[in-house]
């Protein structure tokens, strides 16, 4: 196993399971509205290897994007997976900048006419969802429109997806979904125990000893720990250890890769999760640094600024920091500061 800190683990993980057709396949099986799927051929789904985010979204966006045949014509599964701390209302737009982009790319193919894309959405993160899932939601009247100008508004919408609130029960689909579904949830839900790793590896090792491709299933079962390890709450050797005895008797190939990862790290003295820790220091440092940097500007613009919204401020991740900081003019009261943050 790799004890390296990765950049970005969430879109390595996301990426690591749905750039397999079987995810995907599976995936679009259980959740596409049969009315939709009916007219997808999965038989035909293929990976594509380009990537359509814009460099300054892609901590915390991921996509993957798929060509298949939709309604007997060439055509592509654009998937994109939020995991942002808060839920940017412009969503819709970015998708828009996403299918324009694949369609410019398709263009300098000299294709005579453009590929139907069916966007979708997944999302995991600590905020409730509250974007619009339709374009012509957003537009004032839209919807009382008559056609003769309706016709000229652009309007979509995307399925959306919430990972966040799926229980065991609701979770269908592959051995691999169901699997990155749990790490997710374990992670963004930010009780970050380790009974909380231990249980997501323990339901893992059911989902993968009835896995008929035991090669595939130690693959799926590294790949959790990677992500546990890198973006979960670090484990130590004893800890380790310990949720290889009792997976012992549910998966006993992961029984035996976690003993020797413990063994590992008795041996070279490694504590997962030193670098993490460093990096994690220095990053609170950047988030200590833009809270202080925003709480002085709000108090030099209102004067005033009660206790209970510095504080809530002070608690804010760096994203949310940023967005603020940009957004700072457009406040024109405290009331609006404490509407935003609620």
């Amino acid at each position: 196993m790799d004890h390296n800190v990765v950049k970005n683990p969430h879109d390595t993980f996301f990426k690591e399971n749905f750039s397999r057709t079987d995810v995907a396949h599976s995936f679009l099986t259980y959740y596409l509205p049969e009315d939709v799927l009916s007219q997808i051929d999965l038989t035909s789904l293929n990976p594509e290897k380009d990537r359509f985010i814009n460099k300054s979204l892609k901590e915390s966006h991921s996509d993957m994007l798929y060509s298949t045949r939709i309604n007997g014509q060439d055509g592509y599964i654009y998937f994109l997976f939020e995991h942002k701390s808060y839920v940017e209302k412009d969503t819709l737009f970015q998708l828009m900048s996403y299918m324009t982009d694949i369609w410019r790319a398709d263009m300098k193919q000299d294709i005579k006419e453009l590929p139907v894309i069916i966007p979708l959405v997944i999302y995991c993160g600590a905020s409730t969802w509250q974007a619009k899932t339709r374009l012509g939601d957003m537009i004032a009247g839209y919807h009382a429109l008559p056609e003769t100008i309706k016709k000229y508004v652009p309007d979509y919408e995307y399925p959306f997806y919430d990972l966040s609130h799926y229980s065991v029960d609701e979770m269908k689909g592959s051995a691999r979904f169901q699997i990155m579904t749990s790490a997710f949830q374990s992670v963004f839900r930010r009780q970050q125990k380790h009974r909380d790793s231990r249980d997501v590896i323990l339901r893992a090792g059911e989902h993968l000893r009835q896995m008929e491709n035991q090669e595939d299933a130690m693959d799926c079962f590294e790949t959790l720990l990677r992500y546990l390890n890198n973006e979960g709450k670090p484990m130590n050797r004893q800890e380790m250890e310990a949720i290889a005895e009792q997976l012992k008797g549910i998966y006993a190939k992961g029984s035996e890769v976690m003993k020797s990862t413990a063994d590992l790290l008795r041996e070279e003295g490694i504590q997962l999760g030193e670098a993490r820790g460093e990096a994690r220091g220095i990053q609170r440092g950047k988030q200590e640094e833009k809270a202080n940097t925003l709480i002085k500007q709000l108090t030099k613009r209102f004067h005033v600024l009660p206790e209970e919204i510095k504080e809530r401020i002070r608690q804010l991740d760096t994203d949310t920091l940023d967005l603020m900081l940009i957004e700072i003019f457009d406040y024109q009261s405290v009331d609006d500061v404490k509407k935003w943050l609620h």
